[in-house]
């Protein structure tokens, strides 16, 4: 998962500053519209991650946002998972904090659930990535 070193929202962005897992030299910014991930995440990912649980598998995932990204008529091309995964981050961190101000089983759960989905989301990111990234090194090879 991606640490999360800061977070602030200016209107309709999201600002991010992180570091990838396994590169702690670097602090990366990232700045995503808030809508459609937020929206996607709230009313689409949280209810899948609840009602399959442990079981949700990264297939799972991309189809269902690639769903909300036909949905909203968006090519799927243009789907931030950088985006999706720094905000599955984020929410996780909100839910341990939470959780740590007061215990309960619904925290607990939300806690879970968000854990679940940053990982996920963590990776896909990553694996978009690494493809895109080898992709490019081609690119310019061939050139």
């Amino acid at each position: 998962m991606y640490n999360l070193l800061d977070y602030r929202a200016e209107g309709p962005v999201l600002h991010f500053t992180f570091v990838s897992p396994g590169d702690e030299e670097h602090v990366w910014c990232h700045a995503a519209l808030a809508d459609p991930l937020v929206r996607w995440f709230s009313e689409s990912l949280r209810p899948l991650a609840s009602t399959v649980g442990k079981d949700l598998s990264v297939d799972n995932i991309v189809e269902r946002v690639q769903e909300l990204a036909a949905r909203d008529l968006m090519p799927t091309a243009s789907i931030d998972w950088l985006g999706l995964a720094l905000l599955a981050n984020r929410q996780y961190a909100e839910a341990v904090a939470a959780l740590a101000a007061e215990e309960s089983l619904e925290r607990e759960r939300d806690c879970s659930e968000n854990a679940i989905l940053a990982e996920r989301l963590s990776r896909i990111s990553e694996e978009f990535s690494c493809a895109l990234g080898e992709r490019l090194r081609l690119h310019t090879a061939a050139a």
